[in-house]
C-alpha cells in the first residue's frame, strides 16, 4: 500500500456539475487500485477534468482517437517514474477525464455517473501503473480487479461494458 497519497484535481470545465463527495470517491477509488496493485510509496496521481475539445486537442498531439473519454498520460520513463523535486514524491502521471462524455457514457450504459466517473478512474490509475489493453489478458485482468474495487467502494457491479464492446 502507498505511504501517502496525494490526488491533485483540477477542473477546467463548466458543462458539467461535480457532485458532493466525487473527489472524496475519487482519491479512494485511486488509493485502493494502489493497495490492489502493492505499490509501495508515497504518490500523487493528477486528475484533470475538461471539455471535449480539450482532450480532443490533447489527443490529437499523440495522434490518439479524439472521440475518447479518458487520456492517461504516464510519467514512467528509463524503469522509474516522474520525481516531484519539491517534495521527493513519485508522481505516476495525469488523468484527463472529458467530464461531458463521461456524463454521456454513463447515461448510454445506464449507470450512475458517479460510478461511471469512478469505472474511468480506476481503469486510468492502472493504465498509469502500465497495466494496457493492448495485451487481451493484462485487459481482462485489469477488468476483473477494477470490477472488485469497484464492490469494495461499495459501487454496483456490471458486467454492461463488456457486454457492448
Amino acid at each position: 500500500m502507498s505511504d501517502k497519497l496525494r490526488v491533485i484535481f483540477n477542473d477546467k470545465q463548466k458543462e458539467v456539475k461535480i457532485q458532493t463527495g466525487i473527489r472524496i470517491l475519487l482519491r479512494r477509488c485511486c488509493h485502493a487500485i494502489l493497495e490492489d496493485d502493492g505499490f509501495k510509496g508515497s504518490v500523487d496521481v493528477y486528475i484533470t477534468f475538461t471539455d471535449n475539445e480539450e482532450l480532443d486537442a490533447l489527443c490529437m498531439e499523440r495522434g490518439l482517437n479524439t472521440e475518447a473519454e479518458v487520456l492517461s498520460v504516464p510519467t514512467f520513463s528509463d524503469g522509474e517514474y516522474e520525481i516531484n523535486a519539491d517534495t521527493g514524491v513519485r508522481n505516476i502521471g495525469e488523468l484527463f477525464i472529458s467530464m461531458p462524455r463521461a456524463a454521456g457514457l454513463a447515461t448510454k450504459h445506464n449507470v450512475s455517473f458517479r460510478r461511471h466517473l469512478t469505472y474511468i478512474v480506476a481503469n486510468g490509475v492502472y493504465e498509469l501503473l502500465g497495466y494496457s489493453d493492448d495485451d487481451v489478458f493484462v485487459r481482462d485482468e485489469r477488468r476483473a480487479r477494477t470490477e472488485l474495487v469497484m464492490s469494495r467502494l461499495g459501487l454496483p457491479v456490471t458486467d454492461y461494458y463488456y457486454d457492448h464492446e
